[in-house]
Order: C-alpha cells, then structure tokens, then sequence
C-alpha cells in the first residue's frame, strides 16, 4: 500500500503547456530550472522551433510563461536546433546555456531576476573546437571556477571552457575520441558532471560507441 501511495504522489499532475503562440516548444528536446531571486524557473529548449521558453514554476506546479527567445532575436546567437540546456552560476549570475545542434555553437543567457533572458555569449566551431553538431552541455564548478562543457556529437569529442562573471567562454580543453583508443567519445551525445569527495569529473556517453567514458 505505501508504494502505490507514493506512485500516485509522484505521479500526480499539476500543469501541462503545449506548443503554441509565442511559444517555443516545437520538438521539446530540454528542460532544467534554476532559482533566481527566490523564485523558481523552468526553461525548455524548443529544437524545432530554435528557441527557448522560460516559465515561473509557482508552489503548487503551476507554469507560467515569461520569456520566449528565437534565434531570430540576437544577432550572433546560436539557438538552431536548441537542445541540451545547464545552468551555472559565477559572482551571482545565473546562466543558461544553450546548444545549437544544427548550427554547430553554444549561446549564453544571462537569468534576470523577473525572468529575462539576455544573450551575453556565443561560440561556434571553429579550428580545435568539437562544437559540429553539439548536443549536449553541462557545468561545474571546482577551486572557485565554473566550467562548461559542450559535446560535439559530429566531432567525436568535447569542448571545455571557463566562464567569467559576465558569462564570457574562453575555451580551456578539447578532446576527441581519436585521442585514445580506450575513449567512448563517438557520436557522443550526453554529459554530466559529479564531485565525488575531493574530485570532480565529466561523464559522457558516446552515442555511437554505445559506451560511457568519465
């Protein structure tokens, strides 16, 4: 009885949006949430629509749209394909960010307390980047530094970098799978980040390799 009690709970249902309008939900492929000024927002990456909608999450689970942005609204950015989103945190500024599947770069948004979004970052493969047909991202901070980490599905391989205060990327490493024959980086699609203890790393699963390398 107690876990059919817990399934309803978990299970219950509170809110349901649909594509529509100003919306930009077109082939949903993305959602995370971060807390801003004490108030909790949703964002979700359209990958049809090349955008994202940013929604209040009240107590009761109710949603409530604020922000929609296109790739059409910033000059520079790259939202085509929109798809795996991280939020990260420096000097008190929250951001998001962004993979631009179909246009190979990754955009960042700075989180404003109301719930704007302003574009203050983007970047597109180019020489050593492993940004062709970037998938995924993830963030993490260690020794006082949030990184983030992009995965470039058509590259094999994956691109870091360090991000300032005001949301700037300077990349710091690129690695392929060709690197190492023990790397399961092909075609990889997904990444995460943990800290064990005193150790932090980057776990990525390699689509095509059908493996997983940390």
């Amino acid at each position: 009885n107690l876990g059919v009690e817990a399934m309803a709970f978990l299970y219950s249902n509170p809110s349901n949006v649909t594509d529509s309008g100003g919306l930009e939900l077109d082939g949903a492929s993305s959602v995370v949430s971060a807390d801003v000024g004490g108030v909790t927002y949703v964002f979700a990456a359209g990958a049809d629509d090349n955008g994202i909608s940013l929604f209040s999450l009240s107590r009761d689970g109710v949603l409530t749209n604020l922000t929609n942005f296109d790739d059409t609204d910033a000059a520079g950015a790259h939202l085509g394909g929109a798809r795996g989103l991280s939020i990260g945190v420096v000097d008190g500024n929250t951001y998001l960010f962004v993979a631009g599947s179909t246009e190979g770069g990754v955009s960042v948004f700075r989180v404003t307390v109301g719930g704007g979004l302003t574009n203050v970052a983007n970047v597109v493969d180019s020489g050593p980047l492993r940004l062709a047909g970037v998938t995924d991202t993830a963030t993490i901070t260690v020794g006082g530094n949030t990184f983030m980490f992009a995965a470039g599905a058509n590259d094999d391989g994956i691109s870091g970098f360090r991000v300032a205060g005001n949301g700037a990327l300077t990349n710091v490493s690129n690695v392929t799978d060709a690197d190492n024959a023990a790397y399961e980086l092909d075609g990889v699609s997904s990444l995460a980040t943990v800290t064990v203890g005193a150790n932090s790393f980057l776990i990525a699963g390699g689509g095509t390799d059908d493996g997983v390398s940390v």
